[in-house]
């Protein structure tokens, strides 16, 4: 729980840039983020260092965010789906649902 602002900021960069590399988030393994990073320098030949890359996670984020800014999109529209707020219906968080206004 220390931590947790930071490791929201870095994962919602970490997503931007898998996203923007149309890499499937579903795949076998896990990318490292040194190897993130060895894949950024060697493809497009970028010189990046670890605080480089996430900037730029971070950038490729609040530019989708303009560009859905500028289509009408506000904070008010980013909402789950109503089913995304269901019960889990199996495994370990069965029935726990998840109230995310207080």
């Amino acid at each position: 729980m220390k931590n947790k602002p930071e490791a929201a900021v870095m994962s919602i960069a970490m997503g931007a840039l898998e996203n923007s590399a149309c890499f499937c988030q579903f795949a076998d393994r896990e990318v490292t983020i040194t190897e993130w990073l060895e894949l950024f320098n060697t493809v497009p030949g970028y010189k990046w260092e670890i605080p480089d890359m996430m900037k730029a996670g971070r950038r490729i984020f609040y530019l989708k965010r303009l560009i859905n800014y500028r289509y009408g999109l506000t904070a008010k529209d980013d909402e789950l789906t109503p089913r995304m707020l269901e019960p889990a219906r199996d495994g370990e968080p069965e029935g726990v649902e998840i109230n995310l206004r207080g």
